[in-house]
């Protein structure tokens, strides 16, 4: 009839158990952490996330400043204020009084829309603290929280994350 002969029953499952085992030793093989220089691609990566999703929320037509989301992104994002520096030098704080970012001149009317430098003179709002990020410091402090040890993986023919 031309047609191959089915495994016997028996077979199967450990037939399909040796197929996925070399399919995961395989992907496994392929696979290597990332370098410093990926692990800090990475982060930025997810930095512009948080802070796309902020401005998302904040940009809503009516915005919930209390919405538990909103709040967790910007947590995320004022924990790493220590990472940009304020035109004056100062270190940032939590907004206090309204004005205009340092940079690009949007307001940051809110404590939801940025942050205040200790001198009171500036003030700079997400998408700017993101762009203005001395990421090799925040991917030193990162690996410094996970003691040194990058639990991110790269593809071995990747280049960059």
């Amino acid at each position: 009839t031309g047609l191959a002969t089915p495994l016997p029953a028996w077979l199967l499952p450990a037939t399909v158990a040796a197929v996925c085992l070399a399919l995961i030793i395989l992907l496994c093989s392929m696979r290597r952490k990332a370098t410093p220089e990926e692990y800090k691609h990475y982060l930025k990566g997810k930095f512009d996330q948080d802070v796309q999703q902020a401005n998302d929320l904040l940009n809503a037509k009516d915005v919930n400043y209390s919405d538990p989301e909103l709040r967790a992104v910007l947590k995320k994002l004022t924990d790493n204020k220590q990472h940009v520096k304020a035109l004056c030098g100062t270190l940032w704080l939590e907004w206090s009084a309204p004005g205009k970012c340092q940079v690009c001149n949007v307001n940051v009317d809110r404590k939801e829309k940025g942050l205040h430098c200790q001198a009171g003179g500036h003030r700079i709002c997400w998408t700017c603290m993101c762009k203005n990020m001395d990421w090799d410091k925040v991917g030193e402090a990162e690996l410094a929280n996970k003691k040194g040890d990058i639990d991110l993986y790269v593809w071995r023919c990747s280049k960059n994350v």
